[in-house]
């Protein structure tokens, strides 16, 4: 387990993160990997703050920021 894609939206204002629920030689997971979105937007009042967490399968690994900073992928 653990942390592992990480990305930052285009317009620098998301950090995202990848936290999936099996490790990576495991056998079975049985839960919900998720993305953790923090705000990193300079002089927001929720800044450094976990504002989400959207489920994302049971590994998701790796992040991809596009052009737009409304849309993340992920594998």
């Amino acid at each position: 387990r653990g942390l592992r894609g990480v990305a930052v939206n285009a317009d620098d204002t998301r950090l995202f993160v990848a936290v999936p629920d099996a490790d990576v030689f495991a056998p079975t997971a049985t839960g919900t990997g998720r993305i953790v979105v923090f705000d990193i937007a300079a002089g927001s009042s929720t800044r450094w703050q976990q504002i989400a967490e959207v489920p994302a399968g049971v590994e998701p690994y790796g992040i991809t920021p596009t052009d737009d900073p409304d849309v993340i992928l992920y594998a």
